[in-house]
């Protein structure tokens, strides 16, 4: 990476320091001030060569940054001052990857030695357990919990168990780092500069073309080797300035905080823009992606049409949500429209600056959310809170949990879970068995709302038929009426001749057979009123309707404990069918993306993976893992193969076991 800390460039820091040339502490002032961070990491490092370690504050400033893991050690197993409370504060800033995240876990765990861990400390193990960390962070992971034996992490993750052997490498190729010689333990040259592409500006001349320069020769036998110089003389921070414009979301995910603060913000693409700024909150270098800010609000063409606001907006909430009152203030003053602040978000600020605990103004939030059950005060409340006192905000957010924003919901259960790792607390909450109800009973209400618009409809027709019925019934009476009338005139008349006789014989028939529709049409229109009183109360209970089809299909989500034969024995192979693969397409990415990983936990055999799978009754072989709290894994195991057949919504659950049956 450029500017790594190589050996070679330490070793001559080191002599040029003993020879006077070069006045550490003062180069190290300077560097800092400049941002310098691959520059004065290394002249750190000469300076612990030198018995001048770099104080932890300083320490401090740079190790997000710093690109080799053998320096990161280095610094901070050597800063002066206390380096348990400095690896805290990086571990809390939560702003390095996973592998970064979990070697200061360990290197805090190697301080602390045989004592009793500090409470924060076991919080932010806890915290990477529950994170699921990538697998190049796992040894680390595994080593650190295996010095603080932790029961609560265990259960968490009891997989970390079973890396003993990788974790007992991690921690002795560490200590083995940290007691060798420093300058031993460094690269010997630098790696390569970011792994990015971009289209030149120039077009590109082939080797054996005329040379651009106007000499007449081939390209490769002028300009060609005195070009590959220039471009590997150039510093990967001009290059990246002068492509800024070039770059594309995916070019700036690759990059580091201080290669992004180098680009030249204005030229970037509105979508690598606010790549740059979700890059640098990722991290939570708030600072950095204030900058961005910045930048962002003088542009009129980011995605969406999102304004400068907007991600103000964004960037406050996500501040009180980790306590970074400081970086929240300075938004909420560059705010063009103050008023769109959140009241509940404006609360967290507040509550962040002073320890009175502004009860009139929650209280307020808390009634119009109580009248507005669906919007999104009492959310918004509950993670203020939290944000400030964890404990009463745990209770809040149980009581803001809604079956109706259950993504939003489950957010908020995950802030809870941090909240109560801060309090020392089991990760388990309430609010999930709370949460998990709720959607059942809107599973069930679902249902049921159905079956009501089914019956009004079905109630709505017969009622109809009812009416035409009735309709026929008085017109067939108002014929019978006239033709009896008829009929009493013609009995009334004079002696009757041959063609009265015929007449009379047809009134009395078509009386007869007005009679016999009448007749029918009652019969018909008690049909319909029987069918109309079955139907009101089928709608007047339709609880007890559907309570026994609702339990039947929660019996077959849920399906059977997994027995020791049905869990694999070795590692498997995740294959994604076609099926997988277009479900996968159709969810969100975060869904997606948390579909894949369980795949993995599953196929490296992980336990706890396992322990919440189900083998569905219903269809042999067919194995069900829950994906968050909405969605469900279908998969079989085939020899040494996980084949993942499909990614399915919970709602959607029993019409895919049913396509299945067919």
């Amino acid at each position: 990476m450029p500017g790594m800390s190589t050996r070679s460039e330490v070793a001559s820091l080191v002599e040029e320091a003993k020879r006077g040339a070069v006045a550490l502490a003062t180069e190290l002032t300077s560097a800092l001030e400049r941002r310098e961070v691959d520059r004065a990491a290394s002249l750190m490092l000469a300076g612990i060569v030198l018995g001048q370690p770099p104080t932890a504050a300083q320490v401090l400033s740079v190790l997000p940054d710093v690109p080799d893991p053998a320096s990161f050690a280095l610094l901070a197993a050597n800063a002066a001052g206390d380096r348990l409370e400095m690896l805290l504060g990086l571990l809390e800033q939560d702003k390095l990857a996973d592998d970064r995240d979990t070697l200061a876990l360990l290197l805090a765990t190697e301080l602390v030695g045989k004592e009793t861990p500090p409470p924060r400390l076991v919080a932010e193990l806890r915290e990477r357990a529950r994170r699921q960390v990538g697998w190049d962070a796992v040894p680390a992971l595994a080593a650190a919990a295996a010095a603080v034996k932790d029961a609560e992490t265990y259960r968490i993750d009891a997989e970390l168990k079973a890396q003993a052997a990788d974790a007992t490498r991690a921690r002795d190729s560490l200590r083995k780092q940290l007691s060798g010689p420093l300058l031993e333990q460094l690269p010997e040259t630098a790696g390569a500069g970011p792994a990015i592409t971009v289209q030149r500006q120039a077009p590109k001349v082939g080797r054996n073309e005329p040379c651009p320069c106007g000499s007449g020769k081939k390209y490769k036998r002028c300009c060609a080797d005195k070009d590959a110089e220039a471009d590997a003389a150039t510093d990967p921070a001009e290059r990246l300035r002068s492509v800024a414009a070039q770059l594309a979301p995916a070019h700036v995910a690759k990059l580091r905080a201080p290669e992004l603060l180098k680009l030249d913000l204005a030229a970037l693409r509105p979508d690598a823009l606010a790549e740059a700024y979700l890059r640098l909150v990722d991290f939570h270098r708030w600072e950095e992606a204030e900058r961005v800010l910045d930048a962002i609000a003088l542009r009129t063409d980011m995605p969406g049409g999102r304004t400068g606001d907007d991600y103000r907006l964004d960037y406050i909430d996500i501040a009180v949500g980790y306590r970074y009152l400081e970086g929240a203030d300075r938004q909420k003053a560059k705010l063009a429209d103050p008023k769109r602040l959140h009241p509940a978000v404006a609360l967290g600020v507040e509550l962040l600056r002073t320890d009175e605990p502004n009860l009139k103004r929650a209280d307020d939030i808390a009634e119009r959310a109580l009248r507005d059950p669906d919007g999104p005060d009492s959310i918004e409340l509950a993670y203020s809170i939290l944000a400030r006192y964890p404990g009463l905000g745990i209770l809040v957010a149980r009581g803001a949990l809604s079956e109706k924003r259950a993504k939003d919901s489950e957010r908020l259960l995950e802030e809870v879970a941090d909240a109560r790792e801060r309090l020392g607390l089991p990760g388990d909450d309430l609010g999930w068995d709370t949460f998990d109800a709720l959607l059942k009973r809107r599973l069930e209400l679902r249902a049921r709302l159905r079956l009501d618009a089914a019956s009004t409809k079905e109630r709505d027709e017969l009622v109809q038929k009812a009416e035409e019925a009735g309709s026929r019934i008085a017109e067939l009476e108002e014929r019978l009426a006239e033709a009896r009338a008829s009929e009493t005139a013609n009995a009334a008349g004079p002696a009757p001749s041959s063609s009265d006789d015929a007449e009379r014989r047809r009134l009395k028939q078509k009386v007869a057979e007005l009679k016999s529709q009448i007749a029918s049409g009652n019969e018909e229109r008690l049909t319909l009123r029987r069918s109309l009183a079955d139907l009101s109360e089928k709608v007047a209970e339709p609880a007890r309707a559907e309570a026994p089809r609702a339990a039947a299909e929660a019996a077959v989500e849920e399906g059977d404990e997994l027995g020791d034969e049905d869990r694999p024995r070795a590692l498997l192979v995740p294959e994604f069918g076609r099926g997988a693969v277009d479900s996968l397409d159709e969810l969100p990415s975060r869904v997606a993306r948390d579909a894949v990983m369980k795949a993995a936990e599953l196929a490296a055999g992980n336990e706890s993976a396992w322990r919440d799978a189900k083998k569905l009754s219903r269809i042999a072989g067919l194995f069900s893992a829950r994906v968050g709290i909405h969605h469900r894994l279908l998969f079989r195991v085939t020899g040494r193969a996980l084949c993942i057949e499909e990614v399915v919504p919970r709602e959607g659950f029993d019409a895919a076991l049913r396509r299945r049956q067919k």
